[in-house]
């Protein structure tokens, strides 16, 4: 019937996912510091929540800490790879904020993007079992017309794809797309490490960009 049949996924959204081997040394170290931030010197007790909608959030400065820079090379590391399979032009690029996320049993984050930014991503260094899901939307409100019940779920006919952490996953993703974080269903805390980076010299050109 067709002499030839093509099948293009147009405007596609890249999540990478990143596993590092012999992370068991690196999230202690990252346990360790975290801790020993959360501590209040003068009672000795851990910070609690925060008006955050988390159990526990740093400052945005971890990534100038040396007890960060193995996961901060991390970062790099990844984020360089994206940065190629993308094949963008940039001159140089900086990690602009680096965080730490606790969350203890019930606490979820609400839906969000990261402005300001061109790519972010989440670290995680301790993640027990059932701690709850980072969730990606799909970016394309038109596609909530209408939506046909699917005869298998894949790629083409979901709207949220759901990640489960692992210890020593790293996840980069466009700042722009939004996600929420599912309920910690654990006893145990989460610990999450979020960044965003954002080029540095010369950015921009025309919103035209066609590939045909």
């Amino acid at each position: 019937m067709f002499r030839q049949q093509e099948m293009h996924a147009m405007f596609p959204t890249s999540v990478a996912v990143f596993y590092l081997k012999d992370h068991e040394p690196l999230n202690r170290g990252l346990l360790a510091k975290v801790d020993d931030l959360r501590l209040d010197k003068t009672t000795g007790q851990k910070a609690g929540p925060t008006e955050f909608g988390v159990s526990w959030q740093s400052e945005s400065n971890l990534h100038e800490l040396k007890e960060f820079e193995g996961l901060v090379k991390c970062i790099h590391g990844a984020v360089d790879d994206v940065l190629a399979e993308l094949e963008v032009e940039y001159e140089s690029y900086v990690i602009t904020e680096c965080w730490a996320n606790m969350n203890i049993r019930g606490v979820s984050h609400p839906t969000h993007s990261h402005p300001n930014s061109y790519l972010s991503g989440v670290y995680y260094a301790k993640a027990p079992e059932n701690c709850g899901r980072i969730v990606f939307r799909d970016p394309r409100p038109q596609t909530a017309i209408i939506f046909a019940k699917p005869k298998r779920m894949n790629d083409f006919n979901v709207n949220q794809i759901k990640l489960a952490p692992q210890e020593g996953m790293l996840i980069v993703f466009p700042s722009w797309l939004q996600h929420f974080v599912q309920p910690n269903q654990s006893d145990e805390e989460r610990l999450s490490i979020s960044f965003n980076m954002m080029f540095k010299g010369e950015l921009g050109m025309q919103l035209a960009r066609t590939r045909y």
